[in-house]
């Protein structure tokens, strides 16, 4: 299945993450920390927009981290032009994840979001980008194998 929004997202995070954790600092750190706790609080309110907006930002804090103009500029313009798709990609993850749509459980799709973000924060934190790479790949499997 082609998804744009899911290949972009793909093909800029293994590069940014690799090279965010180069230069990161413990202000960067809790930076990101702070972008990722957001989402786990937006997560059980169920409001997909507020909790995509918490979720964009998150990667742009990434892309400050790494330092590169160029990584922020790409995040900027693509949140706006694949906005639209967002809703959808996390109704395909919770497929992937086999989450629910309610927000009260625990398995609920936004709830595994968040919580997958979390690889960033330690990836990051120990400066070994694979931790958060290893289940992109993972994830982009499972992604290309769902029927259209």
């Amino acid at each position: 299945m082609y998804n744009i929004s899911i290949d972009c997202f793909f093909g800029r995070c293994p590069v940014y993450i690799n090279s965010a954790y180069l230069g990161r600092t413990d202000e960067d750190i809790e930076a990101l920390t702070e972008a990722y706790q957001k989402m786990v609080k937006l997560a059980p309110t169920g409001n997909f927009t507020e909790f995509h907006n918490a979720d964009m930002a998150f990667h742009r804090c990434i892309c400050k981290i790494a330092r590169n103009d160029v990584f922020l500029m790409v995040q900027y313009l693509l949140q706006d032009i694949l906005r639209i798709q967002q809703e959808s990609n996390s109704n395909l993850y919770g497929i992937v994840k086999g989450s629910s749509q309610e927000p009260s459980d625990d398995n609920f799709v936004l709830k595994l979001l968040a919580a997958d973000h979390e690889k960033y924060v330690i990836a990051l934190r120990e400066q070994n980008p694979s931790i958060a790479i290893d289940d992109l790949s993972k994830y982009l499997r499972q992604y290309e194998a769902m029927p259209d």
